[in-house]
This record gives C-alpha cells, structure tokens and sequence, in this order.
C-alpha cells in the first residue's frame, strides 16, 4: 500500500514537473518571439533613421551646391562672376606652367556703354549685357570660358590655346557681336585685348597685358582686337 501510494506520489510529481516545463518552454518560445519582434521593429527604425539621415544629407549637399553655384554666377548674365573666373585663371596659370600648356586669355569691353546706358536705359543696359553673353558664349569653343569681371567687362581664358589660335577666336567673337541685330539697339561692337601666358609670368602681369591691350582697342578706334 504504501508503496503505490509513493508510486503515486512519484507520477503526480512528475506530471507536474512535465506541466512546469512545458510551461516554461512555452514562455520562453513566447518571449523569444517577442524579442525577435522588438529586434525587428528597432532594425526597421533604425533602417528608417539611416534613410532619413541619408535623405537629410543628400538635401544638404545639394543645398550648399546650389549656394556655391551662386556664389560663382553673376546674377546678371548667368556666367562666372569676378571672383570665381579670377580663381579660374590663377588655376589655369598654374596648370599651364605645370604642364608646359599654352594658355590664352582675352578681356573685352562693350563699346560705348555708358552712352547705351544714358540713352536707353538701365534696363536696358542689362538686357544689352545678358544678351550679348549668349552670343559671345555661342561664338565661343567648348573648352574657352568666360566671366564677368565687372560691370562690362568681361574676361574669357583659353586653355591649351596658343596666340594664333586665339586671336582667330577673338577677332570671330569680335564679328560676330558687331553683325548680331540686338533688339535694343542697331549695332554694338566690343573692344578685345588679347595676350598669351608668356614664360614665367605670373596671373597678375598677365591679367595687367590684356586690360592694357583692351585699352589699346578703344584707344585705336574701338571694335578691334590688339594683341
């Protein structure tokens, strides 16, 4: 008798051990799956914080972009303003004597501006500038690059260009302004100095040769290149 009671007692312990475990194994399936949801959800959050930092970032590149954009453009003509084509030329100066490149620069100057200016208006003026680039830079190579230096004075570089070369390309520009009907005005010329980039020189006397030569133009009768 007392030995089927302890037989009993033995079995009603071991049912109660198997509940116990499958009880224990059974929260801990459940709290498995639960972390395995958390870590899910923190993964996806994560994965939607990176996006987000990435799309954030990217604005932000492109918004500097377009700020140092205008930082470079003069708001006028659309084209490299004073600063950024200086910093273009001492850039090309450097690479020309690096490389043992010609380079080739030219200034020009719309002829007779201020009577433009006085006789048809500020407004007009500035039409005048912002449709004159359109036709110089048309008339332009690929490689060629112009800036506004500053009110109608403007400077194109020539990289790997040497003076020949060159003066082909101003005297073109040159007339081409004076043939193109503009609608403000019957004829505008420009006056153009031009120079190459002479041994060890530096940007500033070369810079200085071509305003010099630019003068030269108008002092010779306007509508010219000197070089």
């Amino acid at each position: 008798m007392n030995d089927l009671i302890i037989v009993s007692l033995i079995i009603i312990l071991l049912l109660i051990w198997l509940l116990v475990f499958k009880y224990i194994k059974q929260k801990t399936i459940d709290y498995k799956a639960y972390i395995d949801s958390k870590n899910s959800e923190l993964l996806s959050t994560n994965k939607s914080l990176e996006d987000r930092v990435v799309q954030r970032t990217e604005e932000l590149k492109e918004a500097t972009d377009q700020l140092e954009e205008l930082e470079r453009t003069d708001a006028l003509t659309d084209i490299h303003n004073r600063y950024s084509i200086m910093k273009i030329l001492d850039t090309e100066v450097d690479r020309a004597k690096r490389y043992g490149n010609p380079l080739s620069v030219f200034m020009y100057d719309i002829d007779h501006f201020k009577r433009l200016n006085d006789t048809h208006g500020y407004r007009a003026g500035d039409d005048i500038l912002y449709n004159l680039t359109k036709v110089v830079k048309d008339s332009l190579r690929d490689i060629d690059i112009v800036g506004r230096y500053g009110g109608e004075e403007f400077l194109v570089i020539m990289p790997s260009t040497i003076l020949s070369d060159a003066i082909d390309v101003a005297q073109r520009v040159c007339e081409t302004v004076s043939n193109h009907k503009f609608s403000q005005i019957k004829q505008l010329t420009i006056s153009i100095g031009l120079v190459e980039l002479g041994k060890d020189e530096t940007m500033d006397t070369l810079f200085t040769r071509a305003d010099r030569l630019l003068y030269k133009s108008k002092e010779s009768g306007r509508n010219r290149v000197s070089f």
